[in-house]
């Protein structure tokens, strides 16, 4: 029974790390745009040591590398969408101002 209540306690704080993420990704737009191959390498080192503390049962630590990805990937998540929407907003005044060009 004990073993069932760490594995809730658990995943409850994994899928707190969703919000956590968002926050702290409208909190800290600069460092988002500065660092994004910083937050990948970070990604992918919790997700390493998540696989290795699995092979070891290491419960505690598995958790807390799963949060740390989770929470990374959401600033990453955010700052990629932030700049998706920009370009995207770009390329359609840039095909707005080419069409007025051919009418003129």
């Amino acid at each position: 029974m004990e073993e069932w209540l760490e594995l809730v306690i658990g995943i409850v704080v994994l899928i707190l790390g969703i919000p956590i993420g968002h926050f702290l990704a409208k909190a800290t737009k600069e460092e988002l745009n500065s660092r994004k191959n910083l937050f990948k390498i970070i990604i992918i080192f919790s997700l390493i040591l998540s696989i290795i503390c699995l092979i070891f049962q290491q419960d505690f630590l598995l958790f807390g590398f799963l949060f740390v990805a989770i929470v990374t990937s959401q600033n990453l998540n955010y700052a990629l969408k932030k700049e998706n929407i920009k370009n995207t907003k770009t390329f359609i005044k840039k095909k707005k101002n080419e069409k007025l060009k051919r009418k003129n």
